[in-house]
């Protein structure tokens, strides 16, 4: 078997056997036909790559980085191996799953998987990226299980539909809308190991086609044992505004990084809240520690569920302010309720309250403005 490169100038190559480990180039106007499995050296070019149903193209051997903007489609799958980084920056539309094994794969420019809605499954293996920097909008249906890291960073809005069996790393600096998420212990993104919101990064949570399973569609409705969430300064966590009476549980460490912690349900406050009076909005199940001046904005922020045996503590770092113009909601009893504040730092209540007592300062500063 030869191991030289292979371009492919016009025309068409098909491949009933295997190129192995070579590096293959496709021009403009030519065609690369993937009919059996194969292993290759590298893929750069603009022409198109056709990999054929039932067979799988490995690209990536040579450990080299290349760029590749034609077109891949088929119903065939696509493998990243090597140590390099392969980047795609056409509008690829196969339908094939896609594994990143090794290295990098990154989808830049104005490049899309699945033409901007990819449903077959994306998996990214331990200590393994997959980078999303595209212009373009994109949708993904199935993260797979796989405890690599995926990095979005785009100009459009990558929408996330359905619940997610990724266990790796996430890292937003852009929009992410996270739709038609269910109800379940881990559903959602609840099997992450850590969710990482950066600058110019927005998680957006928006109810999907059945509004009755929507709730806990953030990370499922786990208690405790939940991704650890970092919200960095321009950074948000939030709602979608045309949801209805949703509620999300928040089972894991939140720290809030200079971010912000919103809510925006029922037209923003001006149209008035559409609040569950038996479940909240976000549902804070552990304690949330704050290492920049960062913000909470939402109505009945529940730090004591039904099931939970003390409330939600804050703790503020030295130097620093968290400013919350949202109450605090204890569901089992539907009331408002006192919360504890720790840390040197500051911590400030502006919304109206109904309650004056009961609150908790075992360091630093609480100040109530209202």
């Amino acid at each position: 078997n030869y191991t030289g490169a292979t371009t492919i100038s016009d025309g068409t190559l098909q491949i009933t056997g295997a190129l192995d480990a070579t590096a293959v180039t496709v021009d403009t106007g030519a065609t690369y036909d993937v009919d059996a499995t194969d292993a290759i050296g590298s893929i750069t070019g603009a022409g198109a790559i056709e990999i054929n149903t039932g067979t799988t193209l490995t690209v990536g051997g040579n450990n080299t980085s290349t760029t590749y903007t034609g077109v891949i489609s088929g119903a065939g799958n696509l493998i990243k191996e090597g140590t390099g980084t392969l980047t795609l920056q056409g509008t690829n539309t196969y339908t094939g799953d896609t594994t990143v094994n090794n290295g990098a794969l990154t989808v830049s420019g104005s490049g899309k998987l699945g033409n901007g809605n990819y449903s077959a499954t994306l998996v990214v293996a331990a200590s393994k990226t997959f980078n999303y920097s595209s212009s373009s909008a994109q949708t993904f249906s199935d993260w797979g299980a796989g405890t690599g890291t995926i990095n979005l960073s785009g100009g459009g809005t990558v929408t996330l539909s359905g619940d997610q069996n990724f266990t790796g790393t996430l890292n937003v600096s852009q929009m992410l809308v996270m739709y038609n998420g269910t109800s379940g212990t881990d559903t959602g993104l609840g099997k992450a190991t850590t969710i990482d919101i950066k600058n110019g990064g927005t998680i957006k949570v928006q109810q999907g086609a059945d509004a009755d399973t929507s709730n806990n569609a953030f990370i499922g409705a786990q208690r405790s044992g939940g991704p650890d969430i970092y919200i960095r300064s321009g950074g948000e966590l939030t709602t979608h505004a045309s949801n209805g009476q949703r509620a999300y549980h928040i089972g894991a460490n939140l720290t809030l990084d200079g971010g912000d912690l919103t809510w925006q349900e029922g037209s923003e406050p001006e149209g008035g809240y559409t609040i569950s009076t038996a479940y909240g909005t976000w549902i804070l199940n552990q304690n949330v520690a704050v290492t920049g001046n960062s913000e909470i904005s939402a109505p009945a922020i529940v730090v004591c569920n039904n099931d939970c045996g003390s409330t939600t503590v804050f703790t503020v770092d030295t130097g620093d302010t968290l400013t919350v113009s949202g109450y605090f909601y204890n569901a089992s009893n539907f009331t408002e309720t006192a919360i504890e504040k720790a840390g040197a730092g500051t911590m400030i209540l502006e919304a109206e309250s109904t309650i004056t007592s009961g609150f908790t300062v075992s360091a630093g500063t609480l100040e109530i403005t209202t």
